[in-house]
């Protein structure tokens, strides 16, 4: 199993079920680096594609979209290709 946010009761879980279980931590869990900024914003449904292109355009760096399902991950893939 892997996770970049691993909630405490998923890693109980996965002792329970996996055999040779092993748990491993890069840097401080639940913690995030200096270098990093996390911003969550709501958005209307019907407005999120507008919104995400608003941001990805006025960024200079790298982003990093998080999405329910891979669908909506090629969704995305492709809108933002074409």
């Amino acid at each position: 199993m892997f996770s970049a946010t691993f909630p405490r009761a998923i890693k109980h879980l996965a002792e329970s079920f996996l055999n040779d279980y092993v748990f491993l931590s890069i840097g401080r869990v639940g913690s995030t680096t200096e270098n990093i900024t996390q911003e969550l914003h709501y958005v209307e449904e019907h407005d999120k594609r507008a919104y995400l292109l608003d941001i990805l355009t006025g960024t200079t760096g790298l982003v990093l979209v998080f999405t329910e399902t891979k669908r909506t991950v090629d969704y995305l893939n492709e809108f933002l290709y074409n």
